[in-house]
């Protein structure tokens, strides 16, 4: 009995911690030449007038990205207003190397679709990810089969893609028309 209730129990927790996607996303602060600046003078200038010190890292889930970005953009450029800086929060335009993930692999994309327009490009488009053995490649973009023969064409890492890790590849477009390739690979945190 006391088995099957430390079984259940595990279950449970395990799927709760599956149930959605959180990504962690880093957070690089530019200058107006669009050059990284130290976090580690900064935050001690934030601290030394009593605002909240910027993270290294941010996490968002499948739920709610959107409202936390917008929110976590506001009060950091609210801080650099208050300093007087003009320094702006570095928006790559497909999740940047150190982008990993907890929960859910299938929720992913959606985390990441939740930070278009406020991190992200506005044009982001997802051509499709893979995970292990299986590949998704969405509609929106054009017809699956068509897609896949390029995107074999255009990523020579999607072609060759063979993980038994908890990786993830995902390929995305972000010019006007949505034809460029674009990969980012998202790791499972650890």
């Amino acid at each position: 009995m006391k088995k099957a209730i430390l079984g259940l129990a595990t279950f449970l927790m395990s799927a709760q911690v599956y149930a959605t996607a959180t990504i962690r996303v880093p957070i690089v602060i530019i200058d107006y030449n669009e050059t990284p600046v130290a976090m580690g003078p900064l935050n001690e200038q934030l601290k030394a007038v009593g605002l909240p010190t910027i993270p290294a890292y941010f996490e968002f889930s499948s739920n709610d990205s959107y409202e936390k970005m917008t929110a976590f953009n506001a009060s950091v450029y609210k801080s650099f207003e208050t300093l007087g800086l003009e320094l702006e929060i570095s928006s790559p335009h497909i999740p940047a190397p150190g982008t990993c993930y907890t929960g859910n692999y299938q929720d992913v994309k959606d985390a990441v679709s939740g930070l278009i327009d406020v991190f992200y490009s506005d044009q982001l488009q997802t051509w499709g990810y893979k995970y292990k053995n299986e590949t998704i490649i969405f509609d929106e973009i054009g017809e699956a089969e068509e897609t896949r023969d390029y995107l074999n064409q255009e990523s020579e890492q999607w072609k060759n893609w063979s993980s038994k890790n908890e990786d993830i590849l995902m390929l995305f477009a972000t010019s006007d028309g949505g034809e460029d390739v674009n990969e980012a690979l998202i790791t499972r945190c650890k």
